[in-house]
């Protein structure tokens, strides 16, 4: 990826404004798949991905989750994705009321596409106020289940210049096969699925993240050359809560964005450990990310 810029506002480190322009408006080009889904194992991530349409108006799609829950990280590349206006927002059809992500990042590849990355759930924003943020994980994940089972499209809704709706289909069979990579995955870490899912409590922030990474943790050399990134990350708490390790899970833009953000979190994340079953004190991980962008006035 030759550039990286932050659509809309928000970050770990600094914020992000920028004008405004008229969102996208009109229907969306509908494409059907032209390929099957792909999974695909890697070290800190499970991917699925999935081409529709072709030649020009080919966009992939990509969903993936980097430890067991509903948040993914979506990745959609495709010429006809070039921004236009400064709120991007997309919906799983037949769901009508669309999600707008104020931490989209967009970048342009070699081959001169577009390509978006953003983090979100299958589940509507809404929806997922409604039965609380708060529930139990096996209760979202049921939801997240029914929803997959439901869903007919992909749809940018605005922020591009041509909005787009991805003919995806049920995502139930796609789903079930990311949850499977997932057990394998947390095992490859060395931990024991089952036990994870048998915490009584899971690894809790003891202040608020977004004081872990700080405005003066910027890269000297990302913010001469005007550079913003996003780095996924994994920390291993121990059983008194002190992160013993710190993994790079993905990282988009400029090197310097990784270094930054795992010496920021291994001086200041502290946790409160995670318990077992019994109340136990215990090791477990803790994943999240930090975005870093440049804040701009007119």
């Amino acid at each position: 990826m030759k550039t990286l810029s932050v659509l809309a506002a928000g970050g770990a480190a600094l914020a992000a404004v920028f004008a405004g322009q008229p969102a996208s408006a009109g229907e969306p080009v509908h494409l059907a798949p032209s390929s099957p889904w792909q999974l695909r194992y890697d070290k800190e991530a499970c991917r699925l991905s999935r081409s529709f349409g072709e030649g020009e108006q080919e966009v992939v799609l990509t969903l993936a989750k980097y430890a067991p829950g509903i948040a993914m990280e979506f990745v959609v590349a495709g010429t006809p994705l070039r921004p236009d206006g400064d709120r991007f927002a997309y919906r799983f059809d037949p769901v009508r009321e669309p999600d707008e992500e104020r931490h989209a990042l967009f970048g342009t590849a070699d081959d001169g596409q577009t390509i978006w990355q953003f983090t979100g759930e299958l589940i509507p924003r809404a929806m997922l106020a409604h039965v609380g943020g708060g529930s139990e994980p096996g209760g979202l994940k049921a939801v997240e289940t029914r929803i997959a089972e439901q869903t007919e499209a992909f749809t940018i809704v605005s922020g591009v210049r041509q909005p787009v709706s991805l003919r995806t289909g049920s995502l139930a069979r796609a789903m079930a096969a990311l949850d499977t990579c997932l057990v394998d995955l947390v095992r490859s870490w060395g931990y024991d699925p089952e036990q994870l899912s048998a915490l009584s409590a899971w690894p809790h922030p003891r202040s608020h993240p977004r004081l872990w990474i700080r405005g003066t943790d910027y890269p000297d050399t990302a913010l001469r050359d005007n550079l913003a990134g996003a780095v996924r990350f994994r920390l291993a708490v121990d059983a008194e809560g002190n992160v013993s390790d710190c993994v790079v899970q993905a990282a988009y833009s400029d090197p310097a964005f990784r270094e930054a953000t795992c010496k920021a979190l291994l001086h200041r994340a502290r946790f409160t450990p995670a318990r077992d079953a019994e109340g136990r004190p215990v090791a477990a991980y803790w994943v999240s990310s930090s975005l870093f962008a440049i804040a701009r006035y007119r």
